[in-house]
């Protein structure tokens, strides 16, 4: 009977000994639609010489545009750094890596090569499209964070960082010294620069939405106006903010509200009538048509939405991937391309 029990029990012993092996979910990375988002294709191909590779396991931090080039496309992984594409994603080249997350950004116009990065607490500098990296900046104030790098267009040796102090901080000579521009009270997360006119600037803060018509010398906070005087309350609390190229100063925001626009640098406001009801499905990104501003498209967790009417009507699209939509881009030539960055959140 000693025998017989032992004999039983080496099959469960080795079942413990045994590793199972799960697949890899490759759901990640970056899609491409042709068709306004009817039908979407993986795109992460990294270029090699040797066995094929991809990141098709990687979430998405950000997607940007070259606006020098359409075709040139930079992508952010939270796992892998900086990806660059130069033919609209079909392949992919690793350009920043193991450098920590890359939050943000910025490309000269004058000189499309001349690019800089941000993560946390530096800012790099290429000047050779990505070969070669220096460090222009290291944040040693103990807890402070760099929010934001933005550049402005039409003196590219000017670049404004942000931080998580609210402090706005100003280079004039290429990111190489700083010095203090403003100080808010709350966090500025983010710093946006109107295309049409430098010396527009809006400011995310932690609570609010402000206005600068002096390139950030002094501000306007206009989240009274948009959460007391036009009630939409939550809307003060922005998420991200996309310029409409056919107004000199209008704008969509995600918000805590939903999506609102201003057609006025924000003296009033109305919101967009999104399948969702407000505040019952977060807002994750929202993608604008550059050359017609009634053709839309904002994605949540588990779909993505398109509008061709300015918000009126939207068409549910099924999304590329069961992961969120976190970055969407609509190319700036063939406006029935739109990308998508993906992202799953870690597992509490």
């Amino acid at each position: 009977m000693k025998q017989l029990i032992l004999f039983l029990a080496v099959p469960f012993f080795l079942a413990g000994c045994l590793q199972i092996k799960t697949q890899a979910d490759e759901s990640g990375g970056v899609y491409r639609s042709r068709d306004n988002g009817q039908s979407f294709e993986r795109i992460t191909k990294i270029k090699t010489t040797g066995p094929a590779k991809n990141f098709s396991q990687d979430n998405t931090e950000f997607l940007q545009l070259d606006i020098t080039d359409p075709n040139t496309l930079y992508y952010s992984s939270v796992e892998s750094g900086l990806f660059v594409s130069n033919n609209g994603g079909n392949s992919w080249s690793n350009i920043l890596k193991n450098k920590g997350l890359i939050k943000n950004m910025a490309i000269d116009p004058d000189e499309p090569c001349h690019i800089y990065a941000q993560t946390k607490q530096n800012i790099f500098q290429s000047i050779d499209c990505g070969r070669r990296w220096k460090t222009l900046y290291l944040e040693k104030v103990s807890k402070r964070l760099i929010n934001d790098i933005v550049l402005d267009t039409e003196s590219p040796n000017r670049l404004f960082m942000t931080l998580s102090d609210g402090s706005i901080l100003l280079s004039e000579d290429y990111a190489v010294s700083w010095r203090v521009w403003y100080r808010f009270e709350d966090s500025v997360n983010a710093l946006y620069i109107n295309p049409k006119n430098t010396q527009i600037m809006y400011a995310q803060t932690k609570n609010s939405l402000f206005r600068s018509e002096n390139q950030g010398l002094d501000w306007e906070d206009l989240g009274p106006v948009i959460s007391k005087d036009f009630k939409f309350k939550g809307g003060n609390v922005v998420k991200d903010l996309v310029f409409i190229s056919e107004y000199d100063d209008g704008f969509y925001i995600v918000s805590n509200y939903g999506v609102l626009k201003s057609i006025d640098s924000g003296k009033t406001w109305e919101e967009l009538t999104l399948l969702p009801r407000p505040k019952k499905e977060k807002i994750l990104s929202l993608a604008v048509n550059p050359a017609n501003m009634n053709e839309l498209y904002y994605g949540t967790a588990s779909a993505l939405y398109y509008s061709q009417d300015g918000g009126v009507n939207w068409q549910t699209l099924k999304s590329p991937t069961t992961r969120q939509n976190k970055e969407l881009l609509v190319h700036p030539v063939d406006s029935s391309i739109l990308y998508v960055g993906v992202y799953s959140p870690p597992k509490k």
